[in-house]
């Protein structure tokens, strides 16, 4: 495994020195890992919209990481951790071959943040799986911004899980917290995101129902819709959203009535756990007294597993070829935990 350390004191230039090194690779023959490993700002220089662009590199059955190290990531809130910065205009989007799986690329536990600037925050981004990321939008006052901006065309499609936006400009008037646009029949999906503070929480365009699933999604403190269409078509699947309006799609859903944000700041607790007929049930806290869930809770991830002395029984074991090593499958009679195997 190839794993490269950033961290100088928050200097871009490690990070585009790292990207120019990567592409350089050419056909993976191994996986990398590119770690950043301090709590501070790296600042993007106007022209270095190619330090993001990986669409050349030919991923084989190898995987690319980039990350935060365990004692630098954000844990939900804006300000920490490693901070990928930029002004004045959008990011210009992360990029991936074509071809490769997009669990192959893979960026978590980064914070993003744009300031004075206008544009689509991490921009068009194809086959990129997003987790646990973060991106705060700082506009100038009037001046639109988005936060996530997925592309479906002739691109293997993003996928985002249990990450989070805000936009700081209440006068913002075309400014999204998440945008779709569907273009062909790979699905995207999207699930576990909080969004606030946009213009329009969620927006669907596009010309294919392909959306794949938006599921334990919240909008909240939007200027207009918190979801919104801005076409015929709809979500192939849509269930446990929530928004402070009403315009969650989807049969199973709640209306937010307080601060999604209580607690920690990442899980919405007033969005709490679901039952089986999207009704919530209210925030569920752990030992430590902070929020957690275990399934379908909106807008949020598992940070907390309670103790369970009773082993389930594990059935029907299955393995396949992947590209991480091997696919593993077991049936279980708990409802819920966390499988480990070796």
């Amino acid at each position: 495994m190839d794993i490269k350390y950033i961290g100088n004191g928050g200097d871009w230039a490690e990070f585009s020195s790292w990207s120019e090194y990567f592409k350089a690779l050419g056909t993976l023959t191994e996986d990398v890992i590119c770690e950043f490993v301090d709590d501070r700002e790296y600042i993007k220089p106007e022209g270095a919209h190619n330090d993001m662009d990986f669409s050349g590199v030919d991923f084989g059955p190898y995987q690319l990481i980039i990350h935060a190290a365990d004692g630098v990531k954000h844990n939900g809130d804006f300000g920490n951790g490693a901070r990928l910065v930029y002004y004045g205009t959008d990011w210009h989007g992360i990029y991936s071959p074509l071809g490769p799986d997009r669990d192959q690329f893979l960026i978590e536990d980064l914070s993003f943040e744009g300031r004075g600037f206008r544009g689509m925050g991490l921009g068009t981004s194809k086959g990129v799986h997003y987790n646990r990321v973060i991106v705060l939008c700082d506009p100038d006052p009037g001046r639109g911004a988005s936060a996530f901006a997925l592309l479906n065309s002739a691109s293997t499609p993003p996928r985002l899980t249990s990450c989070r936006g805000h936009c700081t400009d209440v006068l913002a008037t075309s400014g999204r917290g998440l945008l779709v646009q569907s273009y062909n029949t790979t699905p995207i999906d999207i699930d576990g995101l909080t969004i606030s503070g946009f213009f329009n929480g969620v927006v669907l365009s596009g010309s294919q129902d392909s959306v794949g699933s938006i599921n334990n999604v919240v909008a909240t403190d939007c200027i207009d819709d918190c979801f919104a269409f801005q076409s015929a078509i709809g979500y192939s699947s849509a269930s446990h959203n929530a928004s402070d309006d009403g315009t969650h799609p989807g049969t199973d859903g709640v209306l937010i009535t307080a601060d999604p944000f209580e607690g920690d700041g990442y899980t919405p607790s007033q969005g709490g756990q679901l039952d089986v007929e999207g009704i919530n049930t209210g925030a569920i806290l752990g030992a430590d007294g902070n929020p957690f869930a275990l399934i379908r809770a909106i807008g949020a991830y598992p940070t907390y597993i309670p103790a369970d002395s009773v082993a389930p029984i594990l059935t029907n074991p299955t393995s396949e070829g992947h590209f991480q090593g091997l696919l593993c499958k077991v049936d279980t009679d708990e409802a819920y935990g966390v499988l480990f195997a070796v």
